[in-house]
C-alpha cells in the first residue's frame, strides 16, 4: 500500500516545467470565519467559504507500480459533519507520485477546527485513513459593510486568472459580496489597502513605461509590463 508522505493545504502552487519541482505558497494554517458569514442561517445557500489547493505525495511499495488506487479527501466541520470534497484515482509508476487537488471548503457550522483527512481506497472499495491535518477556524472581528456601486459589483465579478496572492485575495473578496455591500474584516481592510496601493503603483509603472514616456525619458522601461500583467489584472 502506498505511504502518504505529506498532506499540505495551501493557496496555490507552481510547477517547474523543466524539472517538475513544485513550489507551494500561502500555506493554510488557519482560516478566518467572518462574523457576517457565521451569523447566516445554515440554509442561506452559500456554496464556498474558501478555495484551497491540497498537495499530497505518495510513496509506493516495490510491487505496486501498476496498481490503481483512489485518494479520497474529506472535511469534518467543527460540528462533526464529515463530507467528501475530492476523489482522485492514481497509480505510482515511479518511487513517488504527487497530487495537486483543488478543494472548495463549505461554510463551517461554527468556529473551532476543520479536519482535513486523506484516505486511500483500494480497488475493492476498502478505505483506510492515511493522514489528517487540523485547520483552526477563528471567528473574525466584526466586519465593515462597504457600499458598492454597480460598477464595483461588475469589477468584483470578473473572472480570475492565476493563483497568486492577489488572485487568491480577489477570489475571497468575491465570496464576501453580499448584495450591494462588500463585507470586510479589519484584516481584510488592511490587506485591501495594501493591494490597492500596489495596483496604483503598478498603474503608474505602466504609464511610465509607455512608448511616449520612454521616448521623453530616454529609457526602456523593460519588465514593467510583465509585472503589471501578473498583479494588476486578476
Amino acid at each position: 500500500m502506498p505511504i502518504l508522505e505529506y498532506l499540505i493545504p495551501c493557496q496555490g502552487s507552481s510547477i517547474d516545467q523543466r524539472t517538475g519541482a513544485a513550489s507551494l505558497f500561502g500555506l493554510v494554517e488557519a482560516l478566518n470565519l467572518p462574523a457576517w458569514l457565521a451569523s447566516r442561517p445554515a440554509d442561506a445557500g452559500d456554496e464556498n467559504f474558501a478555495a484551497i489547493e491540497v498537495v499530497t505525495s505518495w510513496r509506493r511499495e516495490p510491487h505496486e507500480c501498476a496498481v490503481v488506487f483512489k485518494q479520497v479527501l474529506t472535511l469534518t466541520t467543527p460540528g462533526g459533519n464529515e463530507r467528501t470534497v475530492s476523489e482522485v484515482s492514481f497509480s505510482v509508476p515511479r518511487h513517488r507520485h504527487r497530487l495537486h487537488v483543488a478543494v472548495s471548503i463549505p461554510p463551517p457550522d461554527s468556529g473551532g477546527e476543520l479536519l482535513l483527512r486523506a484516505y486511500l481506497e483500494r480497488s475493492g472499495g476498502k478505505r483506510e485513513q492515511a493522514r489528517e491535518f487540523p485547520i483552526p477556524v477563528v471567528k473574525d472581528a466584526p466586519t465593515l459593510a462597504v457600499p458598492l456601486q454597480s460598477s464595483d459589483v461588475e469589477w468584483l465579478s470578473k473572472d480570475v486568472r492565476g493563483r497568486g496572492g492577489f488572485q487568491s485575495f480577489f477570489r475571497r473578496l468575491q465570496a464576501q459580496v453580499s448584495g450591494d455591500r462588500l463585507m470586510l474584516s479589519e484584516s481584510d481592510a488592511e490587506q485591501f489597502l495594501v493591494y490597492s496601493l500596489s495596483i496604483l503603483w503598478l498603474r503608474w509603472v505602466s504609464i511610465a513605461s509607455s512608448p511616449d514616456c520612454r521616448r521623453r525619458a530616454g529609457g526602456t522601461g523593460a519588465g514593467a509590463g510583465n509585472e503589471r500583467g501578473g498583479r494588476a489584472d486578476p
